[in-house]
This record gives structure tokens, sequence and C-alpha cells, in this order.
């Protein structure tokens, strides 16, 4: 299990707090939830927990590199003619059934071009490639949020993702920030043709993304919210010790 512990010192005392990056909704560090005033869940499953002081912990990006790629690659993605109509990368070691699937959808069809396939590429160019893209597809790893999301909204994308069970400290909103498919996926090849049809639609989502990102996912955004809401429990906490 990855947790990251820190403590903040207010008035000569330590006050404990966690931050939980396993993969897993269902799976918790229950040593760890005791000892903290609030334990940051990054997998927070949509329904909540038994304790109030799990709370969403956000999602950090795969590279910490990848901020500074981002004026890079949303230079190509505004300024470059998009390559390719919809695009996806998978490995099957995570969500095997799910991934093979849509990808055997994507593949099918031949309604547009569809640039992916069921293996990896270095990682700047699968950067490169989702920012020359007027689709990008999401579809969970070993939970339900998984790297790819991250990189497409920074980049700002149109993306069309398997509905999600868990939730981001700020919840991400369907035809606002991404497109969300049935839970069968059996519309997701529609979706896509739908919005590759659809211009305004498509950039609109483009520019929400991204400006999701900027304000609630971008690394110095994430720690100011570790930072109130841990300094939220501390006040709490210290009116409680009074």
């Amino acid at each position: 299990m990855l947790i990251t512990k820190f403590h903040l010192v207010r008035a000569g005392k330590a006050y404990p707090f966690c931050i939980d990056t396993w993969d897993f909704m269902d799976k918790l560090n229950p040593a760890a939830v005791d000892q903290s005033l609030a334990y940051f869940k990054m997998q927070y499953r949509q329904q909540g927990y038994d304790s109030d002081r799990i709370v969403p912990g956000g999602y950090v990006n795969l590279s910490e590199h990848y901020c500074r790629y981002l004026p890079w690659l949303r230079s190509i993605q505004m300024r470059q003619p998009p390559q390719y109509d919809v695009y996806g990368r998978f490995i099957l070691a995570f969500a095997r059934e799910t991934r093979e699937r849509v990808l055997g959808m994507l593949n099918a069809q031949q309604q547009f071009r569809f640039e992916g396939s069921l293996q990896t590429v270095r990682y700047t160019r699968s950067l490169e490639e989702a920012a020359q893209s007027k689709v990008c597809i999401d579809l969970p790893g070993n939970g339900d949020f998984c790297f790819r999301l991250i990189d497409y909204l920074g980049i700002g994308a149109c993306v069309v993702a398997a509905r999600h069970r868990t939730i981001l400290h700020v919840p991400l909103e369907d035809r606002k920030h991404l497109v969300y498919a049935k839970e069968d996926l059996s519309d997701f090849v529609e979706l896509c043709q739908y919005y590759l049809q659809h211009d305004d639609e498509r950039n609109q989502i483009v520019q929400n993304s991204r400006e999701f990102f900027d304000r609630y996912l971008h690394p110095d955004q994430l720690g100011a919210y570790y930072l109130f809401t841990a300094l939220k429990e501390i006040r709490k906490n210290s009116r409680l010790d009074a």
C-alpha cells in the first residue's frame, strides 16, 4: 500500500495526516485512518466510507515532470491540426475484460480512425499522440481512475470514459468535463462518433477539461486543497480539545 504520512505543527503540537495513493477503492489502512485527522483517499468511493476522517484525495499524475510538458502539449493541441480521430493505448494487465471489449469495438468500427492498441509506447509519445487527437478514451486500470485521465484533462481533451465509481475532491461533471458511456459501454462508439461530428460541443469540453485541471488537479492546487483541509481539521480538533 502506498501511503504518504505528514504532520502539521500548530502551537507546538503535531497533527498527523495521510495520503493514500493505493489504486483500490475498497482497501484502506485502518491503523492509518485511526491515527490521522484526515485520511486523503485518491480512489475515493462514491458512496463514501464509515469514517468521516476519510476524505477525497484527488488524483496525482504519473510523472513528476508532467507539468513541464504541458506548455508544449497544449501548443500542439491548440495550434496543430489533429492527426487522429479517437485515441487510446492500454495494456491488458489491468481491467482486461473492459479494455479488450472497448478496444475491440473501436477497432471493428469503420466510421472514424481509431489510433490505439493494447500495447503502450514511450510516455512522452503517448502524451503527444493524445494532444493530436480529437477524442481520447479513458478506461479503468487497477482503480477506476487512471493516470491517463489526468494526462488528458491537463492537455485539454474531449474524453469519452467508462463511468467511474470513484470521485475526485471536486466531482467531474458528465457532458461538461468529460463524457460518460452507459454502464454496459454499448454506446462507446456512438459517443465518439457524435463528438467527432459536433465540433462546438467537443471544443467546449476540451476547454472545460483544461480549466478543471488548472483549478483543481495541478499539483499546486492539489497541495493547497490538502493544506486547507488539514488546517480545517486542526481547527475543529482544537475546538474539541478546548
